[in-house]
């Protein structure tokens, strides 16, 4: 477990990352589409963040269990050969 003081400097490191991202965004990036989303600063920080959390609950509640073994698998492989 992590600590309370290394957890709040995480968020804040991440916070900041954000932050930055958002402001580096609105000062250089001109807007590339005719969609809403386009025209708004930091949609495309929030889009990406969004799909990488969906990415990862997808990755853990679907195809983790398909891809995960007994916690006996390996000892019923050598109860057979005995």
């Amino acid at each position: 477990m992590m600590k309370k003081e290394t957890k709040r400097k995480f968020y804040f490191i991440f916070l900041l990352v954000c932050a930055v991202s958002v402001v580096l965004e609105i000062l250089f990036a001109h807007p590339h589409g005719d969609a809403l989303w386009h025209r708004l600063p930091g949609a495309d920080l929030i889009i990406a963040f969004v799909s990488g959390f969906a990415f990862l609950l997808l990755k853990t509640k679907v195809i983790g269990p398909l891809l995960q073994r007994d916690e006996d698998y390996y000892d019923r492989e050598e109860k057979k050969d005995e």
